[in-house]
C-alpha cells in the first residue's frame, strides 16, 4: 500500500501546478457527480415515489370515505322506506309501477293481504326491474307470476304480491 502512495506521490510530483489543479478540478467533478448519482438522486426519487404514494393513498381514502357516506345514506334510505310499510300495498306497488313507466291494467287485493296484479304489455326488462325494485325498496316479494311472451322482448303478466318478511 505505500508502494502505491509512494508511487502516485511521485507521479503527482512530475506534474507541472498547472496539471495538478485540472486533475484536483476533475477529482472534484468526479466526486460531486458520483455522489449526486449514488447518494442524492436515488434519496430525492425515493422522497418523490413516497410522495406519490402518499398523495394515492389520501385519494383512495377519500374514495372509500366517500362510498361508505353513499352506502349508509343508501342504508338509511332502506330503514326509510321500509318504515313506510304502513302505507298499503296497492299505493306502494303503483307508486314503484309509475316510477318505472309500467302501465298496470288492473290490481285486486284478496283476502290474504296480497295484491293480485295485471300489466299491459311491456318490455320484459322493465317488469323484471320493477320486480326487483319492489323487492329491494320495499320488501314486496312475487309469490306467484304467470308471464307470456308477446315477441319482441315484450311481456304481459298478472302476478301476486305480498309484503315479505322482516
Amino acid at each position: 500500500m505505500n508502494a502505491l502512495l509512494a508511487s502516485l506521490r511521485s507521479q503527482w510530483a512530475e506534474r507541472s501546478p498547472r496539471e495538478q489543479w485540472l486533475l484536483a478540478v476533475l477529482a472534484l467533478i468526479i466526486a460531486g457527480l458520483g455522489s449526486w448519482y449514488l447518494v442524492a438522486a436515488p434519496l430525492i426519487d425515493f422522497r418523490n415515489s413516497a410522495r406519490t404514494a402518499y398523495v394515492d393513498s389520501v385519494e383512495r381514502y377519500r374514495n372509500l370515505s366517500v362510498g361508505v357516506a353513499r352506502y349508509q345514506a343508501l342504508l338509511a334510505n332502506a330503514d326509510a322506506a321500509a318504515g313506510d310499510d304502513s302505507r298499503p300495498l296497492r299505493t306502494i306497488v303503483a307508486e314503484r309501477a309509475a316510477a318505472m313507466e309500467l302501465p298496470l291494467s288492473r290490481m285486486v287485493p284478496d283476502e290474504d293481504g296480497r295484491l293480485n296484479v295485471w300489466t299491459e304489455s311491456t318490455s320484459a326488462e322493465r317488469l323484471m326491474a320493477w320486480l326487483t325494485d319492489l323487492d329491494r325498496q320495499s320488501g314486496i316479494v312475487a309469490i306467484r307470476a304467470n308471464i307470456e311472451r308477446e315477441g319482441d322482448g315484450l311481456a304481459r303478466a298478472q302476478i301476486v304480491l305480498e309484503r315479505g318478511p322482516g
